[in-house]
C-alpha cells in the first residue's frame, strides 16, 4: 500500500500541470498543432507536434507553480497573445506565401501608416485565400465553450489522473531524445541570441525542426531584426557613398558564376581521379580557360562568403564589411546593366533559400534596387533553368555593358537532389572510402555542375565576354575519413575541403582578340594567392570603373597586388600558417 500510495502521489504530481490547466493546455496545444501541421515550414511537422507537447508541458509546470490569481491572468494573457500571433502568421502565409520572418518584420518596420493601410485593404480583399483562418476561429470558439465547462472538465480530468500521467510520461520519454537537439538549437537562437553560425560553432548540431510554430517564428523575427538593424542602416549609408568617378566599360560583358559548396579536391582540373569536369578540361586544353591554383574562401558559410565577395572591404581595412559599398552597387552606378540570377535568393521570398543575414544583403528592397537592374523571381529544382530565366529577360537596348551574376545551387546538401537522374554516372561501387554513397552523389552533382558551367559559357561564346567562376566555399565530403557536412574546426581535412575552392577565368575569342593584355595578366596571375575578398577589386578593374573604393593592391591581375596580406579563414585562422603547421606549404 505504501508503494502504491507513493506511486499515486507521483502520478498526481506528473499530471497536475495538465489537470490544473486542462482547458488552456488542450486549447493551446490544438491551436499550435493546427498551425504546425497546416504549413510545411522549418522541418518535420510530426516532430514539431511531438516537440510542442514537451514545450507546453514545461510552460504548464511553470503556470502551476504560480499563485492562483497570477496563474489565471497568465493563462488569459498567453491565450490572447497566442491567438493574435497565430492569426497574423496564418494571414501572412495565406496572402504572402510566407509566415512571419525577420525580413517581413523588417519590411513592416520600414512601412508608414498609409502604406500599411493600403496593404491591409489589398490583402484582405481575397477572402478565399484566407480560409485557413477559419480553422483558428473555430478553435477559438471551441476554446470559449470549454471555458464555460471548465469546472466539469477539470473534474473529468482529475478522474483520469493516472491515464494522463502515464500518457505524459510515455510522450516525454519518447519525444525528449528526439527533440533535445532542436531544443538546444532554440536555446541558442531564441534565449542566448546566437546567430546561425555561432549556434553551429557552439553546439555542432543540425536540428530537425527550427521555428516550427508562429510563436517561435515571431520571437526569431524580433531577435534577428534587432541584431541586424544596425547593419541595415550601415548598408543603406553605403549606398549613398558608392561614388563612381568614371567608367571605360573595359569588359563590355562580365559574367560571374558563383558556385555553391564546391570542394576543389573533387574537380578533375585540380587532379581529382574521377572525370567530374570533362568540359572544363576541354576548355583548358583549347586555351580558353585559365584555372588558378591557390584560391580560398574566407568562410565556410554562404552568408559570410557573399559579404566577402561583394563588399569592397578587404582583410586589413578599417571598419566592417558593411561600411564599404558593394561591388554590385558600384557596377550599377557606373552604368552597367546588372543581372542577378540565383537559385537560392529570389524576389519571391517564400522561395528564398536563405537566412536573414543573406536577405538583408540581397533581398531587402532598397538593397536589391541599389544593386540589380533585373532579377529572377523563382527558384528551380535544377540550375539549368536559370539560363532559361536569363533568356526570358528583356535587357535594356542602350546598355553600355552587362554584369551578370549566376548564383547556383551547385553541390549544396543534400547532394542527391542537385542533379537529374540521367546524370547518375558515379556509383558507390566505384569508391573505396567512407560514405561511398555520399561521395558518389557529390561527384554526380559536380559532373552536372560541369555541364551547367559549360552551358553558360556556350551562351556567351560568340560575344566579347569574360566569365569568372568562384564558389562561395567548399564542402566536407569525407575525404579525410571523418564524415561529411559543415564543421568549424581547422584540421587539415576541414581546411582543405571547406576553404580551398576552384577558381577560373574563361575568355571568349572576341575578348582575347580585343583585350590581349588582360588575358596575359590573367595567365600571369594564375599562381597568385587568391581570396574571396579579392574578387570585388578584380571585377572593378575588369569593368574599368574608377572609384575611391578600388584598391589595386587587392587586385591579383595587376603588378601592384600585395600577395603577403594574411588570408584569414573563419574569422580567426591564418590559412597559410595553418597549412604550414600541417606540413602542406
Amino acid at each position: 500500500m505504501r508503494i502504491n500510495s507513493k506511486a499515486e502521489k507521483l502520478l498526481k504530481r506528473i499530471s497536475k500541470p495538465i489537470t490544473k490547466n486542462v482547458v488552456w493546455f488542450v486549447s493551446t496545444y490544438t491551436l499550435l498543432a493546427f498551425c504546425t501541421m497546416l504549413f510545411p515550414w522549418n522541418g518535420s511537422r510530426i516532430i514539431g507536434v511531438l516537440q510542442l507537447y514537451v514545450e507546453l508541458y514545461i510552460v504548464a509546470v511553470v503556470i502551476t507553480l504560480l499563485p492562483s490569481r497570477i496563474a489565471d491572468v497568465t493563462r488569459w494573457l498567453l491565450t490572447i497573445l497566442f491567438y493574435i500571433i497565430c492569426l497574423l502568421d496564418t494571414f501572412c502565409y495565406c496572402r504572402l506565401n510566407i509566415p512571419i520572418t525577420p525580413t517581413l518584420l523588417a519590411l513592416f518596420m520600414q512601412t508608414n501608416n498609409k502604406e500599411a493601410q493600403e496593404a491591409i485593404i489589398a490583402y484582405t480583399s481575397d477572402f478565399e485565400a484566407l480560409t485557413p483562418i477559419i480553422g483558428i476561429v473555430t478553435i477559438f470558439i471551441a476554446n470559449i465553450v470549454l471555458l464555460f465547462l471548465n469546472r466539469k472538465i477539470k473534474n473529468i480530468a482529475t478522474k483520469y489522473t493516472t491515464l494522463i500521467a502515464l500518457s505524459s510520461i510515455f510522450l516525454l520519454v519518447v519525444t525528449v531524445p528526439i527533440c533535445i537537439k532542436n531544443e538546444i538549437y532554440l536555446l541558442h537562437r531564441l534565449v542566448l541570441g546566437d546567430d546561425e553560425k555561432q549556434t553551429y560553432i557552439k553546439s555542432s548540431i543540425s536540428p530537425t525542426v527550427r521555428f516550427y510554430t508562429p510563436i517561435h517564428r515571431l520571437a526569431n523575427a524580433f531577435i534577428e531584426y534587432n541584431r541586424e538593424k544596425d547593419v541595415i542602416e550601415f548598408l543603406h549609408n553605403s549606398i549613398e557613398k558608392a561614388a563612381v568617378e568614371d567608367c571605360s566599360f573595359t569588359s563590355p560583358r562580365i559574367v560571374l558564376i558563383i558556385g555553391e559548396s564546391y570542394n576543389r579536391h573533387h574537380s578533375q582540373i585540380y587532379g581529382y581521379s574521377m572525370p567530374t569536369t570533362p568540359r572544363q578540361v576541354g576548355h583548358i586544353n583549347s586555351g580558353e580557360l585559365i584555372p588558378f591554383c591557390d584560391a580560398i574562401s574566407q568562410w565556410n558559410l554562404t552568408s559570410e562568403s557573399f559579404r566577402s565577395m561583394l563588399s569592397t572591404h578587404t582583410e586589413g581595412d578599417s571598419g566592417r564589411w558593411y561600411n564599404y559599398p558593394l561591388v554590385t552597387t558600384l557596377f550599377k552606378n557606373a552604368g552597367y546593366t546588372t543581372l542577378f540570377l540565383s537559385n537560392q535568393f529570389v524576389t519571391e521570398e517564400s522561395e528564398t533559400y536563405s537566412d536573414f543575414e543573406e536577405n538583408i544583403l540581397l533581398n531587402e528592397s532598397r538593397m536589391s534596387q541599389a544593386q540589380f537592374t533585373l532579377r529572377n523571381r523563382h527558384r528551380h529544382q535544377y540550375d539549368e533553368e536559370l539560363i532559361d530565366d536569363y533568356n526570358e529577360m528583356e535587357l535594356p537596348q542602350n546598355s553600355k555593358g552587362e554584369f551578370i551574376i549566376f548564383h547556383l545551387m551547385g553541390q549544396h546538401v543534400d547532394f542527391e537532389e542537385r542533379y537529374p537522374l540521367e546524370w547518375k554516372k558515379f556509383t558507390p561501387s566505384m569508391y573505396s572510402c567512407d560514405h561511398p554513397e555520399i561521395v558518389a552523389h557529390y561527384d554526380n552533382a559536380t559532373l552536372y555542375n560541369d555541364y551547367i558551367l559549360d552551358t553558360i559559357i556556350k551562351k556567351f561564346v560568340e560575344t566579347d565576354a569574360i566569365i569568372i567562376h568562384m564558389p562561395d566555399h567548399g564542402e566536407r565530403v569525407s575525404d579525410d575519413g571523418e564524415g561529411y557536412g559543415r564543421r568549424f574546426s581547422f584540421t587539415r581535412g576541414d581546411i582543405q575541403q571547406q576553404y580551398e575552392i576552384p577558381f577560373w577565368i574563361y575568355t571568349t575569342a572576341k575578348y582575347r582578340k580585343n583585350h590581349p593584355e588582360i588575358v596575359e595578366q590573367i595567365d600571369n596571375a594564375k599562381r597568385a594567392p587568391i581570396t574571396t575578398d579579392n574578387l570585388a577589386h578584380m571585377l572593378l578593374y575588369l569593368g574599368g570603373i574608377k572609384t575611391p573604393f578600388y584598391n589595386c593592391t587587392k587586385n591579383p591581375l595587376v603588378k601592384s597586388f600585395n600577395p603577403n596580406v594574411p588570408r584569414i579563414i573563419g574569422g580567426t585562422t591564418d590559412y597559410d600558417k595553418a597549412m604550414e603547421s600541417h606540413n602542406l606549404k
